[in-house]
């Protein structure tokens, strides 16, 4: 179902894009399901991780080996640069398995079905702000 709301969603937006979209990182029930984002931020991510280590440069290094992303891939605030589409296609898979390993096969699905979405947005708008984990985006 979530396929077809997606794709639902998309042939809408070709047909009256809207100026801006607000991610507001729903966290859905259960309460440990990580929010369906629009635009992979690293950051966000470390909430999969088994362990967090203290030191912030040793997580930062975790974080970039466990998704499979170099910083040069990032945006100063964490998010995946647009224009880098093997970063994405690389931190996508990585992020999938780890859902599929740490969460169950439905959580990766889901996150699979979420790509054309992701990838829309990603193409078409811009990350204006990052407020309090609600993300802003403005149409390029």
């Amino acid at each position: 179902q979530l396929t077809e709301r997606v794709q639902e969603i998309l042939h809408a937006f070709d047909k009256n894009p809207p100026r801006f979209i607000v991610d507001t990182r729903k966290v859905h029930f259960p309460l440990t399901r990580p929010p369906l984002e629009l635009w992979p931020n690293i950051a966000y991510a470390v909430r999969l991780l088994d362990s967090r280590p203290e030191d912030r440069e040793q997580l930062w290094r975790l974080l970039l080996r466990t998704f499979d992303v170099q910083p040069t891939d990032l945006t100063p605030e964490g998010f995946l640069r647009a224009g880098s589409a093997d970063a994405v296609r690389r931190y996508e898979a990585a992020y999938g398995e780890l859902l599929r390993k740490k969460m169950d096969l439905a959580d990766s699905q889901r996150y699979a079905a979420m790509q054309p979405f992701r990838r829309y947005v990603m193409e078409n708008y811009k990350v204006v702000q990052d407020i309090g984990g609600q993300v802003l985006f403005q149409r390029k």
